[in-house]
């Protein structure tokens, strides 16, 4: 399923970075957010240990963040403690949006995939 998916722009990781802004700067918000951040980061990490096991649609989000994971072993480890580590989740939640942030160029496209990398080839 994750061969599949393009991580073409960061647009599908729109909701989740917001949520993982809110949480790093200590801003409350609803309780339908933050099961959707679960839902994503949990769906993600399934994807990702144990894609025989998953059944069902996967969300667009949890698939862009699970590629993302995989190239990014602390990313992992951080969004783990947002979800499980209430004590640090607000500093676990700006490493993580850090990390994200940094997978993209100036005009939000991936590093790997930017026009930058293509023309110092």
């Amino acid at each position: 399923m994750l061969a599949a998916v393009s991580p073409d722009k960061d647009g599908a990781l729109g909701t989740l970075r917001l949520i993982l802004q809110m949480k790093a700067a200590g801003h409350d918000y609803s309780k339908s957010l933050e099961t959707y951040l679960v839902k994503v980061i949990e769906q993600s990490f399934q994807l990702i240990d144990k894609p025989e096991e998953y059944s069902g649609d996967a969300l667009s989000e949890a698939l862009s963040l699970a590629l993302h994971i995989k190239m990014d072993s602390d990313l992992k480890q951080s969004l783990e403690s947002v979800i499980r580590d209430k004590d640090e989740e607000a500093v676990s939640a700006s490493t993580a949006l850090k990390s994200l942030e940094n997978r993209f160029d100036a005009r939000r496209e991936p590093t790997h995939f930017s026009s930058g990398v293509y023309a110092a080839l």
